[in-house]
């Protein structure tokens, strides 16, 4: 019935999408937590380091970077590992 004062149909999708956004949420908090589990050990002694930035956390940063002087050296010495 296209005229029909109350749809079903309005109520379902809603709260199914609600649903969905708490589980995307719980999953999205649950990825969180490990990923600062397994990033902590290499971001705290940077921390520790960094002066403070107020709510401005930079290991990651320092972190990327440093990874990418690592490889830029081991690029440029492979020769040196065969």
């Amino acid at each position: 019935e296209p005229h029909a004062l109350f749809n079903v149909d309005e109520f379902v999708i809603p709260a199914d999408g609600h649903r969905f956004h708490r589980d995307f949420v719980e999953h999205a908090d649950t990825t969180a937590i490990g990923l600062e589990r397994l990033l902590d050990p290499i971001y705290r002694p940077l921390r520790n380091f960094l002066p403070r930035m107020g709510g401005l956390d930079l290991s990651p940063v320092v972190a990327l970077l440093g990874l990418e002087a690592i490889r830029i050296i081991l690029i440029n010495n492979i020769s040196m590992f065969y």
